[in-house]
């Protein structure tokens, strides 16, 4: 035990002296540049910027580890930029620096930074959830997922926002879901630097329900695309259709909601005497199989030819 606090107590002595020297590290903190009120940034900027200090150990200790309010705001809002483009200068981030005692900067790292500058727009993109469910055993998610409000409004460069097409959510798992929920979701702010929305998150609402399979029977299938020669057979001429999905989803379903199909093309050139049909089913039900998996083809060839 003596060892061990003789250990404990030359490192905190040693600690305790080190603290007493002068550094000069690089630091990192927030940068934000605020631009003419009709003006916005294209490209991406970072989020953090290295300043170089120079002071007592001590203060650059606070500084690192308590300090939570320091930044750097590079202010051009009174520049009358006229130009697409400005390079912020050492100078002006060097001016930004806020919040920052007892310690001296005396270098950043980048020293400049380009700015590409446009006009400031605002518009209305759709919201994707970005979310992962995973239901409980013997349950299953519904595609019918409502998201409230489902799109946003975003503002910042012109030309760089219309080719946004949609804002994603920030990623999330939601595990062993059983019933109707709902829950809140943040935007992903993965663009904060250059691009302002209307709201940090929106609410989602996932429906589920039990799991379970419907057979709906004698399904016709049909040829697209052309008519079946009158030399050529299908067998058999109608399938089942298994469909997996929501109880709720499923208990409606009937015979005009299926189609069964093979394509003209697949006739013709088929060499195998087998073809797998397709099938459409409506809307939000993306779990089906067909009995028979496959068809047979044939191709009738009269003895005198």
């Amino acid at each position: 035990k003596s060892f061990f606090g003789s250990i404990l107590f030359a490192a905190a002595l040693w600690g305790y002296t080190s603290l007493n020297h002068e550094y000069t590290p690089f630091v990192k903190v927030p940068l934000t540049v605020k631009l003419p009120w009709n003006q916005a940034v294209e490209n991406i900027l970072p989020d953090n910027i290295s300043i170089k200090v120079k002071g007592g150990g001590w203060q650059i200790f606070y500084l690192i580890f308590f300090n939570t309010t320091k930044h750097c705001s590079v202010d051009l809002s009174n520049k009358g930029i006229l130009e697409d483009e400005y390079i912020i200068t050492r100078t002006d981030i060097l001016k930004g620096i806020q919040d920052i005692v007892d310690v001296e900067p005396i270098d950043v790292f980048p020293e400049t930074m380009k700015l590409k500058i446009g006009r400031l727009a605002t518009i209305k993109v759709p919201v994707f959830p970005n979310v992962i469910i995973t239901p409980r055993e013997g349950f299953i998610a519904s595609n019918s997922v409502k998201l409230i409000p489902d799109s946003i409004e975003i503002t910042g460069n012109e030309t760089f926002i219309r080719s946004i097409k949609l804002w994603k959510t920030k990623k999330k798992g939601i595990d062993n879901l059983f019933k109707t929920s709902s829950f809140k979701l943040y935007l992903s702010d993965s663009l904060k630097s250059i691009v302002k929305l209307s709201q940090q998150t929106v609410n989602v609402q996932i429906e589920i329900q039990q799991a379970a399979d419907i057979t709906i029977y004698d399904i016709p299938v049909q040829v697209k695309g052309g008519m079946l020669p009158k030399n050529h057979k299908l067998r058999p001429g109608k399938i089942d259709v298994i469909v997996h999905g929501g109880i709720d989803d499923i208990s409606s379903i009937s015979k005009d909601d299926i189609i069964s199909y093979v394509t003209y093309n697949e006739i013709i050139n088929d060499s195998t005497g087998i073809i797998i049909p397709k099938i459409e089913i409506k809307e939000g039900l993306n779990k089906y199989y067909s009995n028979p998996k496959f068809i047979y083809h044939y191709k009738i060839i009269n003895s005198h030819d």
